[in-house]
């Protein structure tokens, strides 16, 4: 996963490449899975700050 980030950023890789990679006949591939997981990690963890922190709910307009 760090491979494919560091591509991304010095474009040795299009993202329109990295998505067709990450896909097989409409279906995620082991690294698109591991992408996927990964992301549903980080919205997991925001979600619960969102829920817990007054102050943060606040700072986004929500009450």
């Amino acid at each position: 996963m760090a491979r494919v980030a560091g591509s991304l950023s010095t474009n040795q890789v299009r993202a329109y490449d990295l998505i067709k990679m990450m896909t097989a006949d409409g279906r995620l591939t082991g690294l698109g899975n591991a992408f996927a997981h990964y992301g549903r990690i980080f919205k997991s963890l925001h979600l619960l700050q969102v829920l817990h922190v007054e102050d943060y709910r606040r700072m986004i307009g929500a009450h």
